[in-house]
């Protein structure tokens, strides 16, 4: 504080109205030469400077600026020309050099350099000398502790963003925000990060995460654009894993592992419920999809009455390039079969469900198209050619079948014709067998003993 007329107080109620110019060691009632021997509270007034106000054995010794206010034991003592400065607390803003900083507790602000800053607790933004962190907000004992060059963060919690800025050849780590007890206690570098809850990303190096819940995503150390939510969330993701989302308590994988662009919901680690792959546009249900755009583990449904998928027929987009070769005969060639799933098969199919189908092998021989090698060296189907090809099969035995109506016909028409013949017949053979009787009536009448007549 600049020399001038000033009002000590000290803490036995004395009060003195002091002289025009004297040295801060001076005071109205007693002079001291050591400023060792000040009492500890002391309050002094400088009414030269009237926007200058410090409470406190040291404080505010050496401000010249405008506008400041130290209360507290050694408060704001190595300021000197820094303006709008409100420290309060055992060595708050102590060896600060930056301007409009508000700083509460012991050592909150302590070292720091830069301006526009608010520190609140104990250790708050403490700093390291020469570091130049600017507009940052830290609430909680030991918030953004080091502090050293750091801008534009947030840090509310019990060392919430302790160690930022601390390694060496990154001390200039910004827009971080920080919210609760040891929230990123221990990550040394990285920008534009969200961590909220206890001690969420603690430990974790990277740009451009958001990690929401305690203990989500700790154990990067050089992962960006990251985003966890839940409890344990992307816990056992490591190293330099990147552009990945997990959503719900422990979700993600259940061994440390480092990978990239997938999505994981769950309420548990391992795999999950649905899985997604950004780098492919795979989503898996109840699995990690490998292969196909859409993998369901386990059964699906539809609700609405349906078993079928629309997909898109328009003549309009079409080249037709002729008709499809399959038929009758190639649908007689395949054979159907009962069989399960091998135990603890590589690709993950259940082993436990009776299933029933035709075997790729057999197909190829028949149908190649409908038949394609994974990428991990195992065999696909895809029943669309046996549908179409049944569609061919059914059109050849209805022709069969037309045919055989034809051939019906023309037989029913010959039938009908014998039998009109038959019952011609049968009327004929009745005619003559009255004219016989008429006959054989008349011989014996006329000779009775003749043989016909016995």
């Amino acid at each position: 504080m600049a020399s001038g007329n000033r009002i000590n107080m000290f803490d036995n109620g004395t009060i003195g109205t002091g002289s025009t110019t004297r040295a801060p060691t001076q005071a109205a009632v007693k002079t001291y030469v050591d400023t060792a021997t000040l009492p500890l509270n002391y309050v002094d007034i400088d009414t030269a400077s009237p926007y200058e106000t410090s409470v406190g054995y040291q404080a505010g010794n050496a401000a010249t600026g405008l506008g400041n206010s130290f209360f507290g034991y050694y408060a704001g003592s190595g300021a000197t020309t820094q303006n709008y400065n409100t420290g309060v607390g055992y060595y708050a803003i102590q060896q600060s050099k930056g301007s409009d900083i508000t700083a509460v507790g012991y050592q909150a602000h302590y070292l720091s350099w830069g301006d526009q800053n608010t520190a609140v607790g104990s250790g708050a933004l403490r700093g390291v000398a020469g570091g130049g962190a600017s507009r940052n907000v830290a609430i909680g004992k030991g918030a953004n502790y080091m502090g050293y060059g750091n801008c534009c963060s947030v840090s509310v919690g019990y060392n919430a963003l302790y160690s930022m800025g601390s390694q060496s050849g990154y001390e200039f780590q910004s827009f971080n925000t920080a919210i609760g007890q040891e929230a990123m206690r221990d990550t040394t570098r990285g920008t534009s990060n969200v961590s909220l809850g206890y001690q969420s990303m603690s430990g974790a190096q990277g740009n451009s995460n958001t990690a929401i819940g305690p203990y989500t995503l700790q154990n990067i150390t050089d992962g960006n654009y990251n985003t966890a939510v839940g409890r344990n969330a992307g816990i056992n993701v490591i190293g330099a894993s990147s552009s990945n989302v997990f959503i719900g308590y422990n979700a993600g994988p259940s061994t440390a592992t480092t990978i990239s662009n997938q999505l994981y919901i769950d309420n548990a680690s391992g795999t999950p419920l649905i899985f997604g792959d950004f780098s492919t546009n795979r989503v898996g249900i109840n699995r990690i999809a490998t292969t196909y755009n859409l993998e369901v583990q386990g059964t699906a449904g539809k609700t609405d009455g349906t078993t079928t998928w629309a997909v898109i027929s328009d003549e309009r987009l079409k080249d037709i390039d002729g008709k499809l070769e399959y038929g009758l005969d190639e649908i007689l060639k395949l054979n159907t079969v009962r069989f399960h799933y091998k135990e603890n098969n590589p690709v993950g199919m259940d082993s436990e469900a009776p299933q029933m189908g035709v075997i790729a092998q057999d197909i190829m021989t028949v149908m190649p198209e409908a038949v394609s090698m994974r990428p991990d060296g195992y065999y696909d189907l895809n029943v669309d050619p046996i549908h179409w090809a049944s569609i061919n099969a059914i059109q050849e035995l209805n022709n069969k079948c037309e045919m055989t109506k034809d051939q019906m016909a023309k037989i029913d028409q010959r039938i009908s014709r014998n039998e009109r013949d038959i019952a011609s017949l049968k009327i004929e053979n009745d005619n003559l067998k009255k004219e016989n009787a008429a006959i054989k009536a008349y011989l014996c009448s006329k000779d009775p003993g003749a043989s016909i007549c016995k």
